[in-house]
């Protein structure tokens, strides 16, 4: 796993039980850009303990593909 990826897994497993866009998971992480970012989120949803979809960020309220951690 990339420093970048465990920085994120680790920053979402902190935050337990909360959904988070792929702008707020890059304002809370320092990872950039955008792209790696989802690079490194979207295979996540094939993870048990992760969930990847369409709902509501608990940081911005938007309504976008948001990643939480579940475990």
């Amino acid at each position: 796993m990339s420093d970048n990826a465990a920085t994120i897994t680790s920053w979402l497993k902190a935050r337990r039980g909360s959904y988070f866009c792929i702008h707020c998971v890059m304002d809370g992480t320092d990872v950039k850009p955008f792209q790696q970012v989802n690079q490194i989120v979207r295979p996540l949803e094939h993870a048990k303990e992760f969930r990847y979809m369409k709902t509501t960020c608990s940081n911005c309220s938007r309504d976008l593909k948001c990643v939480g951690y579940f475990r």
